[in-house]
């Protein structure tokens, strides 16, 4: 792992090399975030982001996406969400088409509003926001009205 020293110590960001995934004849998706939270930053921290951050991995491996860069962002016990503000400026900047995963919808945010937010602003900059305990892309608006049922606490599929 590279870890980017000038970072805080809640945050930490790994980058994995080009070609990371072999090329399944789909459209080129040139950089892929995942992003990981946890609560505190307690003990099992770590170890609770690793299992997201294998989850993660796990998924992209399986899907279609076809990436040449995956960046790894993880909150721990940062109420600001600094590695998700990281995140989002990152892939601004980047440009194009882009994608960003979460385990789950609440681990971007346990706020509609701040989630809404996030939409937003991912819509503005071509990102397609993921769910993936969820199965849903949550820039699509019929699922995102099932991710703010899950958010509450209710609604089964």
């Amino acid at each position: 792992m590279r870890y980017n020293r000038g970072m805080t110590q809640s945050l930490f960001v790994r980058r994995m090399e080009d070609n990371m995934l072999q090329s399944n004849g789909k459209d080129k998706i040139e950089y892929v975030a995942l992003y990981c939270r946890v609560a505190t930053a307690g003990q099992f921290s770590d170890e609770a982001v690793k299992v997201q951050e294998d989850e993660l991995l796990h998924w992209l491996k399986a899907s279609e996406i076809n990436a040449k860069v995956v960046r790894v962002f993880a909150d721990k016990g940062n109420p600001a969400q600094d590695a998700l503000t990281e995140m989002m400026q990152e892939m601004k900047r980047y440009g194009g088409k882009t994608h960003a995963a979460a385990v789950s919808a609440d681990r971007f945010s346990r706020t509609i509003w701040k989630l809404d937010h996030l939409i937003q602003l991912a819509d503005a900059q071509d990102t397609t926001l993921y769910a993936i305990r969820e199965d849903a892309m949550l820039n699509d608006e019929a699922q995102m009205t099932l991710c703010v049922a899950l958010l509450k606490g209710g609604a089964a599929r």
